[in-house]
């Protein structure tokens, strides 16, 4: 998959979807996205970028980085994820 759509009486969104290839299949590493909301006349892109990073074989988010409109300029936040606690069932 490569494009998602998402449509409601209110919004119709477009997500572009971007995957990197990893030992055990594909990670999503980000997405750019187009949302027109009913409500208002324009469209806000967004984009999104998502780094992983290995814990215990485990492929995981360390930081998400999001673009998106803010009334004065284009707004950058970023999240990290820290502190995994990876907890296994017994078989």
């Amino acid at each position: 998959m490569q494009q998602m759509s998402v449509k409601s009486p209110d919004t119709d969104a477009v997500f572009h979807l971007v995957f990197s290839q990893v030992n055990k299949g594909h990670l999503i590493t980000g997405y750019e996205s187009t949302v027109k909301a009913a409500s208002t006349a324009g469209q806000q892109d967004r984009t999104v970028h998502i780094e992983y990073q290995e814990i215990e074989g485990l492929e995981l988010p360390q930081t998400l980085i999001a673009t998106f409109p803010a009334p004065a300029a284009k707004l950058t936040v970023q999240f990290k994820f820290e502190d995994y606690q990876i907890k296994r069932e017994p078989h």
